[in-house]
């Protein structure tokens, strides 16, 4: 792998207060300080792109198709509609590897931008092994 891999990470949570947000977070900070190109997407309450340095976090809202998988988590059968808007700022990002963080409606989004984009996939699964 080169130097500075250039990684759209697809999380399946990022505000929330569990172990794959705080995770993802700290994958930010870390590249953040070490100037090390990285995207993110995640759903949130509203349609959001930021860039700070080297970063680029992009937010797309859910829509009222969502439903709770448990009390912290939603699906949304709809998400891959954010796919057209997303598309152009993934190629003008130019990333190496699409990693994603289980089969949650944002991992699915990334599993499908790696397919359509022909950029290899990475996929992690964090739970509660202890519960």
């Amino acid at each position: 792998m080169k130097e500075n891999t250039r990684v759209a990470f697809f999380p399946c949570v990022y505000h929330e207060v569990d172990g794959v947000a705080k995770t993802g977070r700290k994958f930010e900070a870390f590249a953040s300080r070490h100037e090390i190109p990285f995207f993110t997407v995640h759903a949130g309450k509203r349609d959001l792109v930021t860039t700070t340095g080297p970063v680029t976090r992009v937010q797309r809202p859910r829509s009222p198709l969502k439903f709770p998988l448990d009390r912290a988590h939603d699906y949304d059968l709809l998400f891959g509609r954010h796919y057209r808007r997303l598309e152009p700022l993934l190629r003008s990002f130019q990333p190496d590897v699409v990693q994603i963080t289980g089969p949650s409606d944002v991992g699915t989004l990334g599993a499908y931008v790696a397919y359509k984009m022909g950029i290899p996939l990475a996929a992690s699964w964090q739970t509660n092994i202890h519960q």
